[in-house]
Order: structure tokens, then sequence, then C-alpha cells
């Protein structure tokens, strides 16, 4: 008699084990990602701080951006779940910025309410503050920032000269 009642619970064991064996873990939490961009990265060149995951995409090419969200699988390493798929948030941050690219010297006369917004600069240059009301004098220093134009650094600040002549205009009074 004990040993139907052995027998009888032993199916039940073997589908218990059974169930273990493909049950599906929870996805683990896994960090933020930090990757330097580079032409031509792609997914599958960004390492896990951690091993036994892999992304669904390797192949995907990434651009520059934060908060970039890819499907990933982790795999148990005990064997014992089944891998589970989930998603983990990559920031491709461009590279570190340059030296400032020098720009050359403008030059202008004074007029009343002359801002920095007045005077052109070449492209992909903008001018930090550019309501700053500019007076008569050389030598001045403004700051704005350099954006590459392909993408591929991050914008960098410096500073550029300004010449402001004083009016030539003479008005005479009777």
């Amino acid at each position: 008699m004990n040993t139907i009642k052995t027998l009888n619970k032993l199916p039940l064991l073997i589908v218990l084990i059974c169930i273990q064996a493909v049950y599906a873990s929870a996805f683990p939490e896994h960090e933020d990602i930090p990757h330097e961009f580079i032409e031509g990265l792609k997914l599958g060149d960004v390492p896990f701080a951690e091993g036994n995951y892999v992304w669904n995409e390797p192949e995907m090419e990434l651009t520059a951006g934060i908060n970039q969200i890819f499907a990933a699988t982790y795999t148990c390493p005990s064997g014992k779940y089944s891998p589970v798929t989930g998603n983990i948030t990559v920031n491709v941050l461009k590279k570190a910025a340059f030296a400032f690219p020098i720009h050359q010297a403008i030059e202008v006369t004074y007029s009343p309410n002359l801002t920095l917004a007045d005077l052109t600069l070449n492209a992909d240059y903008v001018w930090d503050l550019s309501s700053t009301l500019l007076l008569a004098g050389v030598n001045q220093t403004f700051k704005a920032t350099y954006t590459c134009p392909s993408g591929k650094y991050m914008p960098v600040t410096g500073n550029i000269r300004v010449n402001v002549k004083k009016t030539t205009d003479v008005t005479s009074i009777h």
C-alpha cells in the first residue's frame, strides 16, 4: 500500500520537475548601457555589463542618442529556465568634444541696439547669448557653440573675437 501511494505521487513529481524546467523566469533588470558612437556601430558591438544576454538584432546599425531601447534575450546560467526576452536601454554617446575650431574675428561698425544676433557667424556656429548688446571696442570675446555637421561629435563652446568700430558719422550743429 505504501508503494502505491509513492507511485501515485511520482507522476506529479515528474510533472512538477518538467514545469520548472520550462518555466520562464522574469527578465532580469539590467543597467542602461553607455557606448561611444562610431561610424558603422552595430548593436552587436555593444557589450553587456554581465553575461548571459544576447541582442535580438545584433546587425542593427545604431545612431547617436540616449534612451534607445533594444530587445535582448537572457538565458539563465543554471539551465533551469527557458530564455526570456526583454528590453535594455542603450545610450549611444557622441565622441568627446574636440578643440573649438577657430572662427575669424568679426568686424562691425557700432550702431545703437547692436547685438550678437545681428552678427553673421559661419555655418554650424551659434552665439550662446545672442541678445548681448555690443559696445564699441576691439578684441572683445563672446561665447559661441560649434556643432560639427557630421553629427559625430558633441557640440563644443569657445570664444569668438568681435571688433566693434566707432561710427564715423559726424553731425554738425549750426
